[in-house]
């Protein structure tokens, strides 16, 4: 299991809008979208699109729309704001309030996604 975050990016937020199995839309001051770190999800379209339909619900059963979170963007091995996205993305790790583990792990631990990427 993981600690909650520690000092460094970290922020309150709440969950605007879940994308697919691995991203959705946080509010902190502005709406940003983050991309779960140490989180592959099924694809919501083409040959995955069941899976990343399934896996998108499951993410939305552990975050509902308006729900408090914490997410933290690991910085330490950027060198700019550009190391800390992926295709317009912020990639971090997110808690639901009262988690002692990440959506991630939880993720991950149900069989919505995986750790790593599979490549086919």
């Amino acid at each position: 299991m993981s600690t909650p975050p520690r000092p460094g990016i970290v922020a309150r937020a709440s969950v605007d809008r879940v994308i697919d199995g691995d991203t959705l839309v946080l509010h902190v001051q502005w709406p940003i979208t983050v991309r779960l770190q140490d989180c592959w999800a099924p694809e919501m379209r083409g040959d995955e699109a069941i899976d990343g339909a399934s896996s998108r619900r499951q993410l939305l059963d552990l975050l509902p729309v308006g729900s408090s979170v914490l997410v933290e963007i690991q910085s330490d091995h950027a060198g700019n704001l550009g190391d800390l996205m992926s295709f317009g993305r912020v990639v971090g790790h997110v808690w639901a309030e009262g988690e002692e583990s990440n959506v991630s792990e939880q993720m991950v631990a149900a069989g919505y996604a995986t750790a790593e990427k599979v490549r086919p």
